[in-house]
């Protein structure tokens, strides 16, 4: 029987391998090209965050007419143990959106808003904490419906709280019972977010004790971490 012998290998020219070699260096040439071009991809400059934007900033106002009158601050919030200890004005609003289980409930955001002010040895201080919640998407535009603290309504909702100190108030907290926030612009590449909201609040120590909350009106350019206030 004769045996099996194996082809001979092909057999490569001076030609064939300057080909070979010409191939090779054009998909150097292609990818060396492609890497330099996604390097050149930057995100649009509205969506670089601020590093110096720590907990926020913007502005956030509403009308208090059992509280003082017009409340507005514009500028960078910093938590209540800083400005709790300023000797001067200062004042802010900011807040952070992150998705939270937080007291059990699926906090989506929370907008933060202070003024702050010592005169004649009496603090004089509004500080304002909007938690939204919902358990069924992550934070969107919309409406929330208020409602208190612990109590699991329908979401998409929201609470709020007031704190007061003044000449006849001394850290007198209000709870919204009543009312609504919504959420008008939402942009997560920028980081912004922007609304109104109106409602009734209620001391925690005196239930007749009210204030109608209306014209709110917040654009806060938040940070996805979380703090307390």
């Amino acid at each position: 029987m004769r045996a099996l012998v194996p082809p001979d290998p092909p057999c490569i020219t001076t030609n064939s391998r300057i080909t070979r070699w010409a191939v090779i260096a054009l998909l150097v040439v292609i990818a060396q090209s492609c890497n330099h071009q996604n390097s050149d991809i930057t995100q649009p400059a509205r969506c670089t965050p601020d590093p110096t934007n720590l907990y926020g900033k913007g502005t956030f106002s509403c009308e208090l007419p059992e509280a003082g009158g017009i409340f507005r601050v514009v500028g960078k919030y910093k938590p209540s143990s800083s400005f709790g200890s300023d000797t001067s004005s200062s004042e802010g609003a900011g807040g952070f959106c992150i998705d939270t289980l937080y007291r059990g409930e699926f906090l989506r955001g929370r907008l933060l808003a202070y003024n702050h002010s010592i005169v004649s040895n009496t603090l004089f201080e509004k500080v304002f904490i909007v938690d939204l919640i919902d358990s069924a998407r992550g934070l969107d535009t919309g409406q929330f419906i208020l409602t208190l603290s612990g109590i699991h309504a329908a979401p998409p909702c929201a609470t709020l709280q007031f704190l007061l100190s003044d000449s006849s108030h001394f850290f007198s907290a209000y709870t919204g019972v009543a009312g609504k926030l919504t959420v008008a612009s939402l942009d997560t590449c920028a980081r912004t977010i922007s609304g109104s909201f109106s409602a009734t609040l209620v001391s925690s120590d005196n239930p007749l004790d009210t204030i109608h909350l209306s014209g709110g009106q917040f654009d806060i350019t938040y940070v996805k971490r979380f703090f307390y206030y």
